[in-house]
C-alpha cells in the first residue's frame, strides 16, 4: 500500500477528528486495523442512547452509556433536572454521542500509538525523494484543442479570458478525495488581481466556481478553535448579505503542481446559500493552517480564448 494513505473506511474516517485522521495515516496498517477494531468496539450509537434515555424516563441511564458517571449521578439526584434536562437531551443526544466518540477516537489513537511506538509507515527522506510517494489521480482531462478550446484543458501558464479580463494560470492544485472524486483548483492572476477557479467533472456536467480568498477571522473569530475542539466549523455562517449553510465535507490529499512538494492531507467544508450559487469553502491542512475562498457558480462557456503561454 502507498504511504500516507489510510485503510480506515470513509464512513468511519469522516466522523473522526482531523488530528486523529492526520496521525492515523502515518501509522502501519496493523496499527490502523487495531484502532478500527478498538474504535468500533467502544464507539457509541445514537439509537441505543435514545433507547436508554426513554427506558426509565428521568432515571434513564444514558449518561452511564456515555461514560459520564458523575453527570449521571447529578442527573439522578435532580430527577433529570426536574424533567427539563430530560427534554433538552432529546435534542442534543446526537451531539453528546458525537463528542463522546471523538474522545473515544482520541483514546484509541493513544492506545495504538503506545503499542506501535516509533513505528510509522513513512520512510525516511533521502534529499527530496521519498519512495512510493502517492501520486495524483489521472483525471483524463481533455487535450488542448486550438479549434475547440475548453476551460477543462487549462494548465499552468495558460491564458484565459474571463469577465472582460485576460488571466494567467499561475498556480494549480489537484485534490483527490477519499470518496474517489477529484477536482482541480487554479490560481489565476491579472495584474494585481487574483481569483481562484475550481473545476470538478461530474458525469456530463462540469462544475465551475470562481472566487476570492477571504480572511477566515473576518467570517468568525472562533472558527479555528471550533474546528480544533469539535472537529467541524459552525453549521451556519453569515458572510456579507448571504447566509450560508454547511453542506459537504471531504478528506483527502492535495497536490501542488507548481512546486515539487509532498502531498498534503486536507479536509474541507463547503457552505452554500439557499440558491446554491454562492459557495464558501473552508480548507484545513494543519492544526492552524486554514484557507477560505468565497465563490460563485460560473459556466464553462464564460471562459474564452484559452491559449498556452506564447501562442498567437
Amino acid at each position: 500500500m502507498s504511504n500516507n494513505t489510510s485503510i480506515i473506511p470513509y464512513y468511519v474516517e469522516k466522523d473522526l477528528p482531523f488530528a486523529v485522521n492526520a496521525q492515523l495515516v502515518e501509522l502501519p496498517e496493523e496499527a490502523q486495523r487495531e484502532f478500527l477494531i478498538e474504535y468500533r468496539r467502544k464507539a457509541k450509537n445514537v439509537v441505543l442512547a435514545y433507547v436508554l434515555q426513554f427506558l426509565l424516563n428521568v432515571v434513564s441511564p444514558h449518561y452511564i452509556y456515555l461514560d459520564k458517571f458523575i453527570t449521571q449521578l447529578i442527573y439522578w439526584f435532580t430527577l433529570g433536572g426536574f424533567g427539563f434536562w430530560f427534554f433538552i437531551d432529546i435534542f442534543r443526544m446526537p451531539d453528546l454521542v458525537k463528542n463522546r466518540n471523538k474522545e473515544i477516537a482520541d483514546e484509541c489513537l493513544r492506545y495504538v500509538m503506545h503499542r506501535y511506538k516509533g513505528q510509522t509507515k513513512t520512510p525516511k527522506m533521502q534529499g527530496n525523494y521519498m519512495p512510493n510517494m502517492p501520486q495524483p489521480r489521472q483525471l483524463g482531462t481533455p487535450q488542448y484543442d486550438p479549434m475547440r478550446p475548453s476551460v477543462e484543458s487549462l494548465q499552468m501558464s495558460y491564458l484565459v479570458d474571463y469577465n472582460f479580463k485576460t488571466w494567467q494560470a499561475v498556480g494549480e492544485t489537484q485534490y483527490d478525495w477519499a470518496n474517489g472524486s477529484s477536482e482541480r483548483e487554479f490560481k489565476l492572476a491579472s495584474g494585481t488581481d487574483v481569483i481562484f477557479l475550481t473545476l470538478k467533472r461530474e458525469g456530463m456536467y462540469l462544475n465551475c466556481y470562481v472566487g476570492n480568498l477571504v480572511n477566515l477571522y473576518s467570517i468568525d473569530q472562533t472558527i479555528d478553535s471550533q474546528i480544533n475542539q469539535y472537529g467541524n466549523p459552525p453549521a451556519q455562517i453569515s458572510q456579507g448579505d448571504f447566509t450560508l449553510y454547511r453542506d459537504n465535507s471531504y478528506n483527502g490529499l492535495s497536490f501542488e503542481k507548481t512546486i515539487n512538494a509532498n502531498p498534503i492531507k486536507v479536509i474541507i467544508w463547503d457552505y452554500y446559500d439557499n440558491t446554491r450559487k454562492i459557495r464558501l469553502r473552508i480548507e484545513q491542512s494543519g492544526k492552524q493552517q486554514f484557507k477560505a475562498v468565497l465563490s460563485q457558480v460560473a459556466n464553462e462557456i464564460d471562459f474564452s480564448d484559452i491559449l498556452p503561454m506564447g501562442s498567437n
